[in-house]
């Protein structure tokens, strides 16, 4: 058993680093980061919607024109 012990490495114990306190990131990236989801989210939908229905943009600018 002893023999056991001598072939192992030490382990030295690193004293743990002090953790740093939250710090929140910029407004304009929270904002940026939604934006971009938005957009994503209004493709996907726009995508599906084209597949369902492919006329549907005709359809949208008709009714805006009047």
């Amino acid at each position: 058993m002893e023999e056991n012990q001598k072939d192992m490495p030490a382990v030295q114990e690193t004293p743990e680093a002090p953790q740093s306190e939250f710090v929140p990131s910029p407004k304009w990236k929270r904002v940026l980061a939604w934006v971009l989801f938005a957009i994503v989210v209004l493709g996907i939908a726009s995508w599906l919607l084209n597949i369902a229905v492919p006329e549907w943009p005709e359809k949208l600018f008709g009714y805006t024109r009047g």
